[in-house]
């Protein structure tokens, strides 16, 4: 990913978007790490964690409309 946000920076240029900070989420669905890039200091930040409270049989009971799944652990 820190490879991508300065790429997605440059890539902003080509479309009048220069300067605009870039924003970047990375996830394994429980936590949620978003950081982001400023193309004008050339600089990366950790913007904030979130953590999900959710158990995997909840979020996999609605994945499919109409079906349910009871998961035993």
């Amino acid at each position: 990913m820190f490879t991508r946000l300065p790429a997605a920076a440059k890539a902003n240029n080509d479309v009048d978007f220069a300067n605009l900070r870039i924003y970047g989420l990375l996830t394994d669905l429980i936590s949620f790490h978003f950081y982001s890039y400023d193309p004008v200091t050339k600089k990366f930040a950790f913007d904030e964690t979130l953590l999900v409270n959710i158990t995997r049989d909840v979020s996999f009971a609605d994945m499919i409309p109409g079906m349910c799944f009871l998961l035993h652990t």
